[in-house]
């Protein structure tokens, strides 16, 4: 059996005992290099994975996929400037990758430099115009340099292109009430029609027998988009005392207008008014064993 069979099988020890095997004939091989890294990456042996990416990394020092792989493990690691160093160098040589922008933008935004953060996430909506999440988080980043009134722009931006997005509302009800806008009430009064429609479908398609899953929307919360890179930011709900005060509810029955912010707490503010190929290994015969994935 070849290393990728094995593999298959999740034989992980045997793939990588093909895989060194092969090494010794294609010392420099970066398929073999790669997959011989992967596999440390498999058994959990994060440092010796990273030796490995580092020699592919020699081999092919522009594939933005192995610089990719380097920051991944090295966050993993909790290395986080080298991480930072390689998820740069990874976009730098292809700057279309979601998941290194959505890194790079947690990462300033961690670091209290917002302003780098916006950039990348207007890319990765330009990018994904259909997914609220990066408009969302364009509004989280401009209100955190300063600029509420922008934000404000930017989250009615969003409500007219996705005007069910539950999130997009309770961020507008939080700035709005921050802000001392009377604009508040006519949200909170929107959310609460949007959450009794949503909640008749649901009874409906359950006595229907349809399954029907409502959400805040179509990738509506950064934090799903993050997949956990933000998850030791904690967030800041609105106080339901204080918009009770400024807003007046058409109906009695509570409404839920807390707006977690998908990157974290802001802060205080005044309340104004792939490439790499797969390498088949068959008893080091090499003359046909380079396979793509």
């Amino acid at each position: 059996m070849n290393g990728l069979t094995y593999r298959s099988t999740n034989q992980v020890e045997k793939s990588m005992e093909q895989f060194v095997k092969l090494q010794m004939v294609l010392r420099h091989q970066p398929e073999v290099l790669f997959q011989i890294a992967n596999l440390n990456e498999d058994l959990g042996n994060d440092e010796q994975a990273i030796e490995w990416y580092l020699q592919v990394h020699t081999v092919v020092p522009s594939d933005e996929g192995v610089l990719q792989k380097l920051g991944e493990t090295f966050d993993r690691l909790g290395d986080r400037q080298q991480a930072f160093q390689y998820y740069s160098d990874s976009y730098r040589h292809y700057p279309s990758n979601l998941e290194v922008i959505r890194w790079l933008a947690s990462y300033y935004t961690e670091m209290h430099v917002p302003e780098k953060a916006i950039s990348l996430y207007e890319r990765a909506g330009r990018m994904r115009p259909n997914e609220v999440q990066w408009q969302l988080a364009v509004a989280s980043c401009t209100q955190r340099v300063g600029n509420y009134h922008k934000a404000l722009q930017i989250l009615k931006s969003t409500r007219s292109k996705f005007p069910e997005n539950i999130e997009c509302l309770r961020a507008l009800i939080r700035l709005c009430t921050d802000l001392g806008l009377k604009e508040a009430g006519d949200y909170a009064s929107d959310l609460r029609k949007l959450e009794h429609s949503q909640n008749e479908t649901i009874q409906e398609n359950k006595r229907t027998g349809t399954s029907v899953t409502y959400s805040s929307g179509r990738g509506s919360g950064l934090s799903s988009a993050a997949s956990g890179v933000d998850s030791t930011l904690k967030s800041q709900p609105t106080s339901a005392e204080s918009l009770s005060k400024s807003i007046h509810l058409y109906q009695t029955t509570p409404v839920d207008t807390s707006y977690q912010d998908q990157l974290g707490p802001l802060q205080d503010r005044p309340r104004t008014s792939r490439r790499l190929m797969n390498v088949e290994t068959d008893d080091l015969d090499v003359g046909s064993d380079l396979l793509p994935l």
